[in-house]
């Protein structure tokens, strides 16, 4: 698992893809879920800012650090249209002097 320090901003980027042709597509709807101590967020894509489209298929979400440490699990999911889910997890190391 990818370990990174508390306090960082980190990008998760992802692309999905038409199975059949391979081209980029869109998801309709999207969401972006993340779990930290204990607590959910999400983020659906037209509604809430920090889920951004970067071009056909590209999306990212910027996640702080702060001030949180610990698993952080997070995951993209659409569809029906295009339908598709995406997910994986880090480790926040708790920052030391």
């Amino acid at each position: 698992m990818t370990t990174f320090t508390q306090g960082k901003l980190i990008r998760i980027t992802v692309s999905f893809t038409d199975q059949e042709s391979g081209a980029q597509v869109d998801p309709d709807p999207l969401s972006f879920l993340f779990s930290l101590g204990g607590t959910t967020t999400t983020y659906d894509y037209g509604i809430d800012a920090e889920l951004v489209r970067d071009s056909e298929g590209i999306y990212h979400v910027d996640i702080s650090t702060s001030p949180d440490s610990g698993a952080l699990y997070w995951r993209f999911e659409g569809g029906p249209v295009n339908q598709d889910a995406i997910q994986g997890n880090f480790i926040i190391q708790a920052r030391r002097p």
